[in-house]
């Protein structure tokens, strides 16, 4: 695919995207499955799935899909697939606690090539085409250039599905609480990324995420100027293996991963 190719994919997409607002927003959570500790399924994330795996196929009849309530959670470097999160926070969902996500990326050889981020409560429709900026509702966006520690605000991801790794990772979080401006813990980790993106949050830390949580923010965070990497350093590949995440405005990246470093958190990130 050449450039101008997905990022002609971006209008159709976004389209896909929007046209599930009216099923989330009318809070139909039908039966709820837990798939593990604190890790819930409903039945309209299946629906939000369905409906999205469809319109994808249509657009796209020869790319590949991996969803997260799919039973297939391979991912072919070698082959463009939708990466997506019907609705990322659906704890969140679950409770009306509205701040929940609709996440739809093109990942390629471990890269994105465009993702959709797509608030259905607020209206909020994220979007990014690799080497081509990256917009919130068609405005372009970048990140914040606050360059002082004390003045940052952290999002941070706690480990809701796997408590027992959760020790080291409350002791990062009170390091960054004291070492920043404050912290902040959304429940969404495609939107952490995307407010970090838009430059009202400077940094977002989670100890393990997989593909589908952060496929499409990648593209947008990147393409606002972010940067984007585990906790060790290495730039961020979308491989369908759970990675942690380190997420800034790219100015206090450097110091972001020394103060997790200091802290030798990385067990927090040992999930099978």
């Amino acid at each position: 695919m050449n450039p101008q190719e997905y990022r002609d994919l971006l209008a159709p997409v976004s389209a896909l995207v929007r046209s599930v607002r009216p099923m989330i927003l009318e809070h139909a959570v039908g039966k709820i499955t837990a798939k593990g500790d604190n890790d819930f399924v409903t039945a309209t994330d299946y629906a939000v799935q369905k409906i999205l795996e469809e319109g994808l196929h249509a657009i796209r009849p020869d790319f590949a899909f991996l969803g997260e309530e799919s039973t297939d959670h391979r991912l072919d470097l070698n082959v463009p697939t939708w990466v997506i999160d019907p609705i990322d926070g659906t704890t969140n969902f679950i409770h009306r606690y509205a701040f929940s996500c609709v996440s739809v990326g093109l990942v390629l050889g471990g890269d994105t090539l465009i993702g959709v981020v797509y608030n259905p409560y607020m209206d909020e429709l994220f979007s990014a085409a690799r080497g081509f900026g990256a917009t919130l509702n068609d405005r372009p966006i970048s990140v914040s250039e606050i360059d002082d520690f004390r003045y940052a605000l952290v999002n941070i991801g706690t480990m809701a599905y796997h408590k027992n790794k959760t020790a080291d990772a409350f002791r990062l979080w009170k390091r960054l609480f004291c070492a920043g401006s404050d912290i902040r813990r959304s429940g969404s980790a495609a939107l952490d990324l995307c407010y970090v993106a838009v430059g009202r949050t400077e940094m977002y830390a989670e100890p393990a995420l997989c593909s589908w949580d952060f496929a499409a923010g990648a593209v947008i965070l990147r393409e606002a100027g972010g940067k984007l990497t585990d906790w060790y350093g290495t730039p961020l590949v979308c491989d369908g293996k759970r990675h942690s995440v380190a997420a800034s405005n790219g100015i206090l990246h450097d110091e972001f991963c020394r103060i997790i470093a200091e802290e030798d958190v990385m067990s927090a990130t040992e999930i099978e």
